[in-house]
């Protein structure tokens, strides 16, 4: 038996590593039948090397999960042009212009690389969307191969599997702590979504995965000021980390409490003046405002309050939905605060689920938006956020060669699937009684 499962691991390794190679260096994402049988082969087969996985094979599955990675290194993102964006805006800082202040149809450049960006841009009329930590990265990638998108890709992608490997060792030693079961490793290691999202088209919820862990990591060694430092960092690269920061208040004394949140306060001030400084307050501010006035993708609840306003005011009422639906959410995410002092949760199971209250009221929800979840669900019972990860994907299917175009009976059933998998696992959890830890 032994023997046939390590021949079907390296068989299964084989198949996903083609299925990585065909979707990061020849496949658009309108061609839609190879999307779907490539992605479904690559999901089965994840699910059968968890299958497969015992515990001596450790060493051999996190090799595994580094391959696939590695194999996307010089691939140029399919699925997503956000590299573009990412250029522009290292661009823009290397030549000592502020991302927040300049939108990029209001500038001329007769320098004929950065009008191809200009033209791959998905967002030539906005402010740029991308926190501080995040300009960063794209300065040093622009830095070292000012003139090559592929030069900088490669820069931008080396960061990211650098941070995977850290996210994939800080799993490993959680799950050591609480001497439970290694395989949870590669339920984000090895998930397809993941790969293809982080390391195949450059999304920086890599970075928010690792920081966020790293400074859940170091609050379990009592390390409160260089956490608050790292949680910084996190809210830096994207700001949904901030809807965290209320159940970190139960889990530390007041001393440790003072200094977390004090030395977070710092860091952010410290990140963020750079910016405010420069007096584009207003840029940063519709940076923002754009999720919630603006942007709609494969959104839930939102959708249905937007058909609601068509019917009662016949027009599009994002500008007032979005707000009110962030409202909600804050309300929403408050009273999990308060069932959390009740009730005494695990921190990530906290996290996990504020995390789905807060995309459930989105407007935009992207594949890659619900992977920090599926890195936290790791270290908790609950798996919804896998189903989640095979779902979502299927979003890519509205893709055409003139625009998107979204099916709507397709939402409706990955959401319906999705809220059945998380009643179905919450009675399951809580009427078994399992105790959950700290």
């Amino acid at each position: 038996m032994r023997l046939i499962s390590k021949y079907g691991v390296y068989f299964l390794s084989i198949i996903s590593a083609i299925a990585y190679i065909f979707l990061g260096y020849f496949v658009k994402r309108t061609d839609h039948l190879y999307l779907v049988v490539a992605y479904l082969l690559l999901f089965l087969s994840y699910i059968a090397l968890l299958k497969y996985y015992k515990t001596d094979d450790f060493k051999k599955f996190f090799i595994i999960s580094l391959i696939f990675r590695v194999l996307l290194l010089f691939s140029i993102p399919a699925l997503s042009d956000d590299i573009y964006r990412f250029i522009w805006d290292g661009k823009l800082l290397q030549a000592g212009m502020d991302p927040y202040q300049y939108i990029p149809s209001a500038l001329t450049f007769e320098d004929g690389f950065m009008q191809n960006l200009y033209e791959n841009l998905n967002s030539q009329h906005y402010y740029s969307v991308y926190p501080p930590v995040s300009q960063w990265i794209f300065l040093a990638a622009v830095t070292l191969f000012p003139k090559s998108i592929i030069g900088a890709t490669v820069v931008i992608r080396l960061l990211i599997i650098l941070a995977e490997t850290g996210t994939l060792f800080l799993l490993f030693r959680l799950l050591k702590m609480k001497h439970a079961n290694l395989r949870g490793v590669f339920i984000y290691a090895l998930n397809p979504l993941v790969i293809l999202e982080l390391t195949g088209n450059l999304h920086f919820e890599a970075f928010l995965i690792f920081f966020t862990l790293l400074a859940y990591t170091l609050l379990k060694y009592h390390k409160a000021m260089v956490s608050g430092i790292i949680m910084g960092l996190s809210i830096g690269v994207k700001l949904l980390p901030l809807i965290f920061l209320p159940f970190f208040l139960r889990r530390l004394s007041l001393k440790n409490n003072t200094k977390f949140f004090g030395v977070l306060g710092i860091s952010l001030l410290v990140i963020f003046f750079p910016f405010f400084y420069s007096g584009n307050i207003e840029g940063i501010v519709q940076s923002i405002t754009l999720y919630f006035k603006k942007f709609e993708f494969n959104a839930s609840i939102y959708y249905l309050v937007r058909e609601y306003g068509f019917y009662d005011k016949g027009y599009n009422i994002i500008s007032t939905a979005g707000p009110k639906l962030a409202l909600f959410t804050f309300v929403s995410i408050m009273g999990l605060v308060l069932f959390d002092l009740l009730r005494k949760r695990k921190l990530m199971e906290m996290m996990l689920f504020a995390g789905l209250i807060y995309f459930m009221n989105a407007t935009t929800v992207h594949p890659w938006y619900v992977l920090p979840l599926l890195a936290f669900s790791t270290l908790t019972h609950f798996k919804w956020p896998v189903v989640w990860s095979f779902l979502i994907f299927f979003t890519y299917m509205g893709y055409t060669a003139t625009g998107y175009n979204e099916n709507y009976v397709f939402i409706l059933l990955e959401y319906l699937v999705l809220a059945l998998f998380v009643i179905y696992e919450l009675w399951n959890n809580y009427s078994t009684k399992i105790v959950t830890l700290k």
